[in-house]
């Protein structure tokens, strides 16, 4: 039946799976910060601890990513993607289940960090990318990216209402169901029956990642690009693990602290749609 899909259905079936992956992966990873003051009290931890965790889980992802890329190559992007899926969703499960920091930083670092690079935007984009006509691709890519902001726009909110309403273990097993929609949605993503019809196969698969990557670190762009993924990554991370604590910290409800990353997250959409608009007009 998915060999019938018209490329245009299956742009749109790809674009709606692409950007539910992002939006779980990036909605749940921005609203870790949600839990870094109950989990503390809970557990006796430093905030510290809870920072470490988090902060692990960023060098991972960045460090992992690039070796995902090459192992989509190789043995395929569904793969990477479902094993990826499946390790946030533990990750979540043994952050809950955690009653010492170095277990929390297992689950929230490195099971987490694993799962966000393998399920993140190169691997999502890539995919979406080869079965995009050029002409389109800019505004695709924008829609697609959206997703993850998206979710930090939805699921702060979802996560502070099971909060209040069951605790904050309860919350992350929700969290951690949730996460297995990335499984059903890199099936919707993938199609291997199905022949992208912008790119043709062969050729630049065949290349080993260190070849790869010396390549791309000869151009400049490869560095300016890491640059401005720093400075984001770098403040985007800082404020969704501390400002939801700090309002608390300041007397304000936690509901407070999830409406301002929602808020985060919305205008986010709009810069990446707008974003995606001009790459396709002007670029």
């Amino acid at each position: 039946m998915t060999a019938l899909l018209r490329p245009s259905r299956l742009v749109v079936v790809a674009a709606i799976a692409g950007g539910l992956i992002l939006s779980v992966n990036m909605g749940v990873r921005q609203s870790l910060g949600m839990y870094l003051e109950p989990m503390t009290l809970a557990n006796g931890w430093a905030r510290a601890d809870f920072a470490m965790g988090i902060a692990l889980q960023n060098l991972i992802w960045g460090v992992f990513t690039p070796f995902a890329g090459a192992l989509a190559d190789r043995y395929g992007a569904i793969r990477v993607l479902l094993v990826g899926a499946a390790l946030y969703s533990f990750g979540l499960l043994v952050m809950a289940l955690s009653t010492t920091s170095g277990g929390f930083i297992t689950g929230a670092g490195a099971l987490i960090g694993l799962g966000t690079g393998a399920t993140g935007f190169p691997l999502v984009l890539a995919v979406v990318g080869r079965i995009v006509s050029e002409k389109r691709r800019s505004f695709m890519l924008g829609m697609v990216a959206a997703g993850g902001s998206f979710g930090q726009f939805v699921l702060p909110l979802v996560i502070v209402w099971v909060m209040e309403d069951a605790g904050w273990a309860v919350s992350l097993y929700v969290v951690a169901a949730i996460a297995l929609l990335m499984l059903p949605a890199a099936f919707m993503l993938v199609r291997p029956d199905v022949q992208a019809p912008h790119i043709s196969s062969g050729g630049a698969l065949d290349m080993k990642i260190g070849t790869a990557l010396r390549e791309a670190s000869g151009d400049r762009n490869f560095w300016l690009l890491n640059a401005g993924f720093f400075v984001c990554g770098f403040h985007v991370a800082y404020i969704a693990t501390h400002f939801p604590a700090y309002l608390s910290f300041c007397g304000l409800s936690p509901a407070m602290g999830a409406w301002a990353l929602s808020i985060i997250g919305l205008f986010n959409v709009a810069g990446t749609l707008l974003a995606g608009w001009l790459g396709g007009r002007y670029v």
